[in-house]
């Protein structure tokens, strides 16, 4: 994470009752999620080998993993996909910027994802 979310709850005196993690990758965040008694979380993995990992990693039966991106619009679409960087990387977006900033990792595929609105996603 960019910010650290333990400092950030500490500091604010938050008191957070659900996460919907977008691009959840291996779930690295979950324990924090859970030593900070967030029992409501929802985390979205569209890129399928990374869901399965994240699938292996978080066993609890009280977080949802859904295997969709979010977005503006319900419909199937192009992912980058990167290895280089264990996937953390992969965006629907075409890098650019990205690339000059990183230039060691390399989007060399694509997967065709399934993507949801939040919306669709709380009325189904």
């Amino acid at each position: 994470m960019i910010l650290n979310f333990n400092e950030l709850i500490k500091k604010y005196n938050l008191k957070i009752n659900g996460i919907i993690h977008i691009g959840a990758h291996h779930g690295q965040e979950y324990s924090d999620y859970i030593k900070n008694n967030i029992e409501n979380v929802i985390f979205f993995e569209p890129v399928i080998d990374t869901f399965n990992i994240l699938q292996n990693n978080i066993k609890d039966p009280r977080v949802i993993l859904v295997n969709k991106a979010l977005g503006s619009e319900n419909k199937k679409i192009s992912m980058n996909i990167e290895k280089n960087n264990g996937g953390m990387s992969s965006s629907i977006l075409n890098p650019k910027i990205h690339l000059e900033m990183y230039p060691h990792i390399h989007f060399t595929e694509k997967q065709e994802v399934e993507m949801i609105t939040l919306d669709s996603y709380i009325r189904n």
